[in-house]
């Protein structure tokens, strides 16, 4: 809300992420909803883009005209890429220059250099740094071949198949991530053809840690579903997984040149990169808190548009290192390939570790935050938070972050998941309960139907 971004504006501080003190904060979801889905996690926030003459002089790495164009060729690539018409050079440049200033007037209009750097890193200049960074390290990484991996792989032709089997696969990936997670057992399926490539390098930020699995190919309208035992090599069982740092993720489908498929041709349903950690500070100890993509994580086709899959945070912070990941992902694609035999895709997760405390030295832990309502959809993964919802009406479902947070705490970034097709807004009251508001008392009663 307006009166929500003034009061960050108005109490960050040059110094620090100390944006808010929340003592008791109402995180009030207002939708009117067909059915399935609506998540919110909240981890750490700001979105948005940049360009170099929009940039005051404080800020010291807004960069110059010919890094500025270097950047926005990178944006271009990318849409070329995915492009579904004829779509010229010329009109992709003009296109995505237009899409970094209006952003960038957005990030800069917050009002201080912290809020920026969220905002920047999260659809902005300093984002695209770091997909510079990635995608040159990918491009001359030495790749190891893994053949032979185990992983789950499964085919729906449309969307029809794929949910008339929903409730018998999404309980076998449930129990097969679980299984993962708590033991050291191997599963899956082989002689598939499919092969992992891994990959390791230095980057300004950190070490990248990139796997990635196919080579698949897509015709057009089917749903593909994924998930693998990832990062085996990084496995750290606790205590020693401490004094390491997360600073980002990517997940993604990717070209056989490591080049991001955007929407269209393809929609993230999810993907999510399960980590556990017994030392995390918030409920639960094996979440995606922090490391998922979704068609909502994309930015504005004409501008960074999948690129904004990479999940960054600002230089300086950090998440706590998990003990072990899982990757898992469901790709629904909406057009017809470019090759008539079917395009190349591969599955990629890729994660950046920092264990030098200047790289990290903030560290924040994603905390969520989900609508309260009683009923969770049985044909949905619980931890993700999915609920059945009316199909005649409005609705609101609401949560009191202080049900979940227990402490003090400073919030410094939001990032919202739902499925915005069907949400109207999206409320956030500050000092106010539930209860304060006439909440949980009728009319306005938690309950389905």
């Amino acid at each position: 809300s307006d009166v929500y971004k003034r009061q960050v504006s108005t109490q960050s501080t040059g110094d620090g992420l100390r944006h808010m003190r929340w003592q008791r904060v109402l995180l009030a979801l207002v939708a009117a909803l067909s059915s399935l889905v609506l998540l919110v996690s909240c981890a750490a926030l700001w979105v948005t883009v940049s360009s170099a003459d929009r940039l005051p002089a404080s800020y010291s790495e807004a960069g110059t005209d010919g890094e500025v164009d270097e950047l926005i060729r990178l944006v271009v690539e990318h849409r070329l890429e995915n492009q579904l018409g004829n779509i010229s050079h010329s009109q992709a440049m003009a296109d995505a220059t237009a899409s970094l200033v209006r952003s960038e007037e957005f990030c800069l209009g917050l009002g201080s250099p912290d809020q920026y750097e969220w905002c920047s890193m999260s659809i902005g200049l300093n984002l695209l740094r770091e997909w510079r960074s990635l995608k040159g390290g990918m491009d001359g990484a030495t790749w190891e071949t893994i053949r032979d991996v185990q992983l789950y792989h499964k085919v729906n032709p449309d969307e029809e198949s794929y949910y008339s089997q929903q409730d018998l696969s999404s309980q076998v990936a449930l129990d097969k991530i679980s299984g993962v997670m708590e033991g050291d057992e191997e599963w899956g399926v082989r002689g598939h053809g499919y092969v992992m490539k891994r990959a390791s390098f230095k980057a300004p930020r950190g070490t990248w840690h990139v796997e990635k699995v196919g080579p698949f190919r897509r015709s057009g309208g089917e749903w593909v579903h994924c998930w693998f035992d990832a990062f085996r090599n990084l496995r750290a069982a606790a205590p020693s997984n401490m004094g390491q740092w997360v600073g980002g993720t990517l997940l993604a489908a990717v070209t056989n040149s490591n080049q991001i498929i955007g929407y269209p041709p393809a929609h993230m349903h999810h993907f999510h990169l399960y980590q556990k950690d017994h030392l995390s500070s918030v409920f639960p100890k094996f979440s995606i808190l922090g490391s998922e993509t979704h068609g909502d994580a994309s930015c504005d086709q004409a501008g960074l548009g999948g690129l904004c899959y990479l999940a960054m945070l600002p230089k300086g912070m950090g998440l706590h290192r998990p003990e072990q990941f899982f990757f898992d992902a469901l790709i629904n694609f909406v057009a017809r390939p470019k090759d008539p035999s079917g395009d190349e895709f591969w599955f990629l997760a890729a994660v950046n570790l920092a264990d030098d405390r200047q790289e990290a030295a903030v560290y924040g832990a994603p905390v969520p935050f989900a609508p309260e309502i009683p009923d969770f959809n049985p044909v949905q993964y619980t931890e993700a938070a999915t609920f059945r919802l009316p199909t005649r009406g409005q609705s609101v479902n609401w949560e009191g972050i202080t049900e979940i947070c227990r402490f003090d705490m400073d919030l410094v970034w939001w990032k919202f998941h739902s499925h915005w097709f069907y949400a109207d807004d999206l409320w956030v009251i500050v000092d106010a309960t539930p209860e304060d508001l006439g909440l949980g008392r009728a009319p306005l009663v938690q309950r389905y139907g």
